[in-house]
């Protein structure tokens, strides 16, 4: 059989950007974190990293993305924006995207 690999974290993140997401819940759940993409009240659980290895890269790009406030895209820059909250004792993330706007372009 052969081993799944854990996707890279910021790809993840970029991918479900591209696709459309707009807000992306990172949490962690007994000892594992979780990706959501977040449609109103309903939650789509995307990916699980299990390894605590996954879990320090995971937390080293949300703590870079948080301080930068944006993601590149291909071509696009999207703005972000952290609520950090605990779910029963474990840190979890609400990341709101935005498509930031050239300034250049007032269309």
């Amino acid at each position: 059989m052969k081993e799944q690999k854990t996707p890279d974290f910021r790809a993840l993140l970029q991918s479900l950007i591209a696709d459309g997401a707009r807000q992306i819940e990172v949490e962690y759940d007994h000892a594992e974190l979780y990706v959501s993409v977040i449609q109103g009240d309903l939650g789509v659980g995307i990916s699980p990293y299990k390894t605590p290895e996954e879990k320090v890269r995971a937390d080293a790009v949300l703590a870079e993305l948080e301080r930068a406030k944006s993601i590149q895209v291909g071509d696009k820059t999207y703005r972000l924006a952290f609520n950090i909250t605990e779910n029963f004792g474990e840190p979890c993330w609400l990341i709101r995207v935005s498509e930031k706007k050239d300034k250049k372009s007032n269309k």
